[in-house]
């Protein structure tokens, strides 16, 4: 359980049982790093908009964790008891953001169609107002946040979540679970025997690398890449195509295998037969 607070307000302010020198403006539970949420998030709130605004003029946010709880019903029956205390501003009744009577939040709640079809229009309409380099800035600073601790911690709180689920939760994962299945386009052998050739198909259609490279024994050959990928050329092969070599401005050496090969010319053919376009001819 845990309260902010507008460091820009002071008065004397009775929040369960103690007195703060700061206005209270949100009462709130949850778990783990929950309380900073409302400092971290892009989310568009009213107290959000205030922490940013707080360190944007040089105001460190403020917040007290008042209690901690191992009972959930606990936490919920003092942060009702706490909001009707102190009054939402909403209501005209104090001067916290709250907007609701809290106590009804529940870690792991199913949400219905409704809610999830929300959330789905948000998340749409939030990437669509993002430039290329926005999106990338915001999977720059995803990334950097993907340090080994915080994927350990992200991992204890998915085992713990988990095993607070009730019995209710867990079948209807399992009923969502076997819908989608049903829905699958290829939930039996023969859907996927259909796919599969689909996607045979279609790459003997598409347009792939096709190599000219000269061998260290002097032999001239040639060959799509997925058939030199195949027979053992693996990583180092796909190394100077990562580098941005293509298209080739001039002859370049790559180590393959025990080897070092020149590769002479590249194109885009369409891929017509698995490793039968192999082709050798003397130097």
């Amino acid at each position: 359980m845990y309260v902010y607070f507008d460091p820009r307000s002071q008065g004397n302010y009775n929040v369960n049982g103690e007195i703060f020198n700061y206005k209270p403006i949100y009462i709130g539970k949850g778990q783990g790093d929950r309380v900073l949420k409302h400092i971290k998030s892009n989310r568009k709130t009213k107290l959000i908009y205030l922490n940013k605004k707080l360190i944007k003029d040089g105001i460190v946010p403020c917040y007290k964790i008042l209690k901690e709880f191992e009972n959930e019903e606990e936490a919920h029956e003092l942060e009702s008891y706490l909001i009707k205390e102190v009054g939402r501003e909403d209501l005209k009744t104090g001067p916290l953001f709250n907007l609701t009577d809290g106590g009804e939040g529940r870690s792991g709640v199913i949400c219905n169609d409704r809610q999830r079809k929300r959330r789905s229009e948000n998340m749409y309409n939030f990437w669509s107002s993002l430039s290329t380099e926005e999106r990338l800035e915001v999977g720059r600073k995803s990334k950097a946040n993907r340090t080994y601790q915080g994927i350990e911690n992200g991992i204890k709180k998915r085992i713990k979540a988990r095993a607070e689920w009730s019995e209710e939760y867990k079948s209807n994962i399992q009923i969502r679970r076997k819908l989608s299945w049903k829905k699958s386009y290829c939930n039996t052998r023969e859907k996927k025997e259909r796919r599969s050739n689909k996607c045979k198909e279609a790459s003997l259609k598409r347009s792939m690398y096709y190599l000219t490279y000269l061998k260290e024994d002097g032999t001239l050959q040639s060959a799509f890449l997925r058939d030199l990928i195949i027979s053992g050329w693996g990583k180092d092969a796909l190394e100077w195509r990562i580098k941005g070599k293509i298209p080739l401005g001039k002859p370049y050496y790559v180590r393959v295998s025990n080897e070092i090969i020149l590769l002479k010319h590249v194109e885009k053919r369409p891929y017509l037969s698995s490793r039968s376009c192999f082709s050798t001819s003397s130097n």
